[in-house]
């Protein structure tokens, strides 16, 4: 076998291993509204909350959800990363 082609293979383990190893995490960001999200006793609770952890717990997708500001959860998202926000309605300057 070529040296290139078992190079090539090895890289293509060494990265597959990795995202198996270190599958996706989406961090989902909501902020203090209630009865739609907020926290209750120190844990995200609401109407929001929950649809949002059934739809990703049924998909398998890990997430962990982040209590922020709403002005910070504006900036965080124009970051490119696995995130998202919950409960935003668009508007002109979205």
């Amino acid at each position: 076998m070529n040296i290139k082609y078992v190079y090539i293979l090895i890289i293509f383990l060494y990265t597959a291993l990795n995202i198996f190893a270190n599958p996706l995490k989406i961090k989902v960001f909501y902020y203090d509204r209630p009865p739609y999200y907020g926290n209750v006793n120190g844990k995200p609770e609401g109407v929001l909350v929950d649809i949002a952890k059934e739809i990703f717990d049924e998909a398998g997708i890990k997430y962990e959800l982040v209590d922020t500001p709403s002005i910070r959860v504006l900036e965080t998202l124009k970051i490119p990363e696995n995130s998202c926000a919950l409960g935003w309605f668009k508007t002109k300057e979205r």
